[in-house]
């Protein structure tokens, strides 16, 4: 072999190997985060909860109110009151109007929907649940450590500053945008309050 095809040959896998190293890189860096959060953005899914951005509000309304009602019916006192099994937190409903939007309050989560955009369905959920495999109480660092690759943005909480609980006046918010798609995460005293998600531009 000459040594300009050594040279050639030497070069090329050169090459290669850079590029190995380089996908490499990437994907020890995406592994780096224990929740893919863009791609739940993409699909606009917190994953614990049965909605997603996008769904039809009647759909979200109808399925909600009979899951209530059938509790209502099994309930022992028939009160929405009375704690069965801890199941009432969940089985709760009631649909408030805002004025522009539309509330719709399913116990531990919320849905919203602005009045105009009915047709593209649910454009905010907010939890007061365990989100992305976090539980509630879960310190805001922890958060932060578990996806070092997510750029956050970090604010204290000001009296209405967010619309879907404009009394509270005190905590810090953490939130990150994927096309569009905005995933806020909400903190009292440091640890895990509420999460939310929604689309950027329906809740600016």
């Amino acid at each position: 072999m000459g040594d300009v095809m050594k040279k050639l040959l030497a070069a090329l896998m050169c090459l290669v190997l850079l590029f190995s190293f380089a996908a490499c890189g990437k994907k020890d860096k995406k592994n780096n985060d224990a929740v893919d959060l863009e791609y739940y953005a993409k699909v606009g899914q917190i994953p614990e909860i049965p909605y997603k951005l996008g769904t039809k509000c009647d759909k979200v309304e109808k399925e909600l109110s009979d899951k209530y009602e059938e509790y209502l019916a099994n309930d022992p006192e028939n009160s929405p009151d009375h704690d069965h099994d801890h199941y009432a937190e969940d089985t709760y409903f009631e649909i408030v109007d805002e004025g522009d939007y539309f509330f719709i309050n399913g116990g531990s989560c919320y849905y919203f929907y602005q009045k105009n955009e009915k047709n593209d369905g649910i454009s905010c959920i907010v939890t007061f649940g365990d989100a992305f495999g976090f539980k509630m109480s879960t310190f805001i660092y922890e958060i932060k450590n578990a996806m070092p690759s997510v750029e956050f943005k970090e604010e204290d909480i000001t009296e209405g500053m967010l619309f879907f609980d404009e009394n509270l006046s005190d905590g810090t918010v953490l939130y990150t945008e994927f096309n569009g798609v905005t995933v806020m995460f909400v903190f009292l005293e440091g640890e895990l309050y509420a999460t939310a998600m929604y689309k950027t531009d329906s809740w600016k």
